[in-house]
């Protein structure tokens, strides 16, 4: 008899890392309750509770003294809202698969969505993805179920419909639903969920069953994956369901001369080697299980008419008889090999991409059989894409797993390559302190649901990188940094190792790594920088005071009267975060490491433009920016505005500038004086007007008040700026106390 195993027959990627996380907690000593069966698998079940893990109903009923687990399948929204919001210490071993298919619903649905689901209405993955749909939810089994809800419920016409599927769902059962609902609705989203791993297997199931007499489907009878794989194998052969190698007795396999065996995601290794075992010892005890029935009147009739003739070759039989058995043992040892190299084979290859699938590479390893690496084997990351990390004609160095030689397969795995091959480097790496690079893969929250941190993978290992270390510098909003980390690679420092039989990675530090190389490269700044110096920076920060400029090796300042000719009131007025600046530096202070730089250019000051443009005497135009009681501004150039004194405003004396002037016109005026040390521009329409007309002789000039006089004073000292001038009358009597002068009035 030959028995072929099916490649993927055991724990899917999801199943395996609840296990590791159950298993896990059990090891460290922790308390566990799972929230539902950790999984559909009655033994391990069994096996957890004889290690003292409980199972609780619902989330309320987890006690406050274990560490809760949510199962691969997930739970309903309430119940996780429930344990966020509680407080209760849990782990989230949900498939990530199962994850997936919440935020497509949550994400798509709304209240006038129909969400359809092809699954089964009691499955508690089905229940979990319902509770996430908003507006009306329809779990459909079969197309003929589709057909009858379409026809109940004409109102569903109008409205957007979504359908996802159960992750274990039968695929070709998948295929019609979707085909009758694109024709029964026109404005149907479709999303193909059903796990990767589940449709590998029922393939693999289908395939198997055309090829042997039997298929003998290991797994839980509650497992809606592994009764998936019964319906596929019953469809083309004889199918058994077990459980355990113990119902293997009640199986009749004569006349079978190739057996298969599969087994659901949620059966262990260890009930798949006992079946293996088990069917060896029955086949050798029943050596006639492999004869074929049609020969057995023949055997009877010889029994019957010739018995001498039978006790004569009685002894010349009973080495015929030891030959099946030896037989059968060669066989049986072959598919343990078989099995066994899953898990302990040690080849490794150079492998060659010849196709790219979504679920798995087809590689050539130089060998008659064709290799495969399967998603789950080649990241640790379950949303990668393959189509994305790989193109044909690249080599990929990989452990040899399984070996299929009556099929011409080969499995491979690259993760368990780089476990071996890497896992010095990563050692070294921590104890030189060198910087790895990963890619950011997913957050993490603890048991309150609070975000504390991200997980790296490089170099095939995951590196949990803590909140507090992935950034340089503290930030307000820890959830919006580690956001825009997902997807991203980072430099990151191996601050501690974790090396166990189940599980190798560590803890690391982007902060760490960030710093060291700052200060490798602040190191060689200082070493050339000097005053005169012209950077090209980026603009991190912005204060009140001015702005911080990354230039490379450290990080400089430009005060705020640096950023702009023209008075600002904030660097933001003219700078932003992130923006690319010219700079050049102004002063240094070694010690303090301290920086100055200007962002103003000498050629754009609007003084040097005025010394090649006017001079005292001109005549230009000017446009009123502001009015005050002892005269009003006028802008001549962008940045100058010279000081129309009252006085001067008009040949004729006036109370206010207000009497004659508006703010926003324009007017010409004549250049009197200009100070280029203080900054200062005096201008007059009076001497214009004079020029024009005579002057009367008993036109005199009005004496200013003594508090305009001393505003005035004040300004032309630089005591006060124009802006808090044009203010209101109140600044500037206070200006004008601040000036020493006193206050009237």
């Amino acid at each position: 008899m030959d028995v072929k195993v099916a490649p993927s027959a055991g724990f899917c990627f999801g199943v395996r890392r609840a296990v590791e996380t159950v298993e896990e907690l059990i090891n460290s000593g922790k308390k566990v309750c799972t929230i539902g069966p950790m999984i559909h698998n009655p033994q391990y079940i069994a096996s957890l509770e004889r290690r003292g893990v409980t199972i609780a109903d619902r989330a309320a009923d987890v006690p406050a003294d274990r560490v809760a687990v949510v199962r691969t399948h997930g739970l309903p929204k309430e119940e996780t809202d429930y344990l966020e919001a509680s407080g209760v210490c849990f782990t989230d071993a949900t498939c990530p698969f199962v994850a997936k298919i919440h935020r497509i619903v949550e994400e798509n649905s709304s209240d006038g969505t129909v969400t359809f689901i092809a699954g089964d209405p009691e499955h508690p993955e089905v229940r979990g993805i319902m509770s996430r749909a908003r507006g009306a939810v329809e779990v459909v089994g079969s197309p003929e179920e589709l057909s009858r809800i379409a026809s109940a419920h004409p109102e569903y016409r109008g409205k957007k419909i979504l359908l996802v599927s159960q992750t274990t769902f039968n695929s070709e059962v998948y295929k019609k639903i979707k085909e009758n609902l694109n024709l029964l609705f026109t404005n149907a989203i479709f999303f193909d969920t059903i796990c990767n791993a589940t449709s590998k297997r029922q393939n693999e199931a289908r395939e198997l069953s055309l090829e042997c007499d039997a298929v003998i489907v290991i797994g839980g009878r509650n497992s809606s994956n592994t009764r998936k794989l019964f319906d596929v194998c019953s469809d083309n052969c004889r199918a058994y369901l077990i459980e355990s190698a113990s119902e293997l007795k009640g199986i009749d396999l004569t006349g079978s001369s190739i057996v298969g065996i599969t087994a659901g995601a949620s059966t262990p290794d260890g009930i798949i080697k006992e079946v293996l075992c088990a069917m060896s010892d029955i086949i050798n005890e029943n050596p006639i299980i492999n004869e074929e029935p049609a020969a057995e009147p023949a055997v009877e009739e010889t029994v019957a008419v010739e018995e001498p003739a039978v006790e004569e070759a009685a002894p010349a039989a009973e080495p015929a008889a030891e030959e099946p058995a030896a037989q059968n043992d060669n066989e049986f040892a072959a598919a343990m090999e078989q099995y066994d190299e899953s898990k302990q084979n040690e080849k490794y290859v150079e492998a060659i991409v010849v196709e790219i699938k979504p679920v798995e590479i087809i590689v050539d390893i130089g060998r008659k059989q064709t290799g495969y690496i399967p998603l789950e084997e080649f990241s640790r990351d379950p949303n990668v894409d393959l189509s994305k990390e790989v193109k044909v004609g690249d080599v990929i160095k990989c452990m040899i797993m399984k070996t299929n030689d009556s099929e011409g397969m080969t499995m491979l795995s690259k993760i368990r390559y780089d476990s071996v091959k890497y896992w010095d480097d990563v050692v070294e790496a921590e104890k030189n302190k060198t910087p790895l690079v990963g890619k950011i893969i997913e957050k993490v929250k603890n048991a309150s649901g609070v975000s504390v941190g991200v997980i790296a993978l490089s170099l095939g290992f995951r590196f949990f990188i803590p909140g507090s270390h992935c950034s340089l510098r503290k930030v307000e909003n820890i959830d919006e940094l580690l956001d825009s980390l997902i997807g991203t690679e980072a430099e990151f420092q191996i601050i501690e190792l974790e090396e166990s039989p189940r599980r190798r990675g560590g803890k690391g530090s982007i902060r760490l790594a960030a710093k060291q190389k700052r200060d490798a490269a602040r190191k060689a700044f200082w070493e050339q920088v000097a005053v005169g110096q012209h950077y090209t920076g980026k603009v991190t920060t912005l204060m009140p005071y001015g702005a911080f400029v990354d230039l490379g090796g450290d990080d400089g300042m430009i005060p705020v009267s640096e950023i702009s000719w023209s008075r600002i009131r904030r660097p933001s007025d003219v700078l932003k975060v992130g923006q690319e600046v010219e700079v050049v530096v102004k002063g240094i202070d070694p010690e303090k490491h301290n920086i100055s730089l200007g962002y103003r250019k000498d050629e754009d000051n609007p003084w040097e433009i005025l010394r090649q443009t006017y001079k005292v005497g001109d005549t230009c135009e000017g446009k009123i920016k502001g009015l005050a009681d002892f005269g009003a501004f006028a802008e001549i150039l962008p940045g100058i505005q010279g000081l129309i004194h009252v006085s001067q405003i008009a040949n004729r004396r006036i109370t206010k500038p207000s009497d004659e002037l508006n703010v926003g016109d324009t007017v010409t005026v004549k250049i009197t004086d200009i100070d280029f040390d203080r900054q200062r521009v005096s201008l007059s329409i009076r001497a214009l007007l004079e020029d024009a007309e005579p002057k009367a002789e008993n036109d005199q000039p009005r004496e200013r008040r003594p508090r305009e006089r001393r505003v005035e004073n004040a300004y032309e000292s630089k005591a006060i700026s124009l802006d808090d001038l044009l203010a209101n009358a109140e600044a500037q009597k206070e200006f004008a106390e601040e000036a020493g002068e006193g206050a009237e009035e």
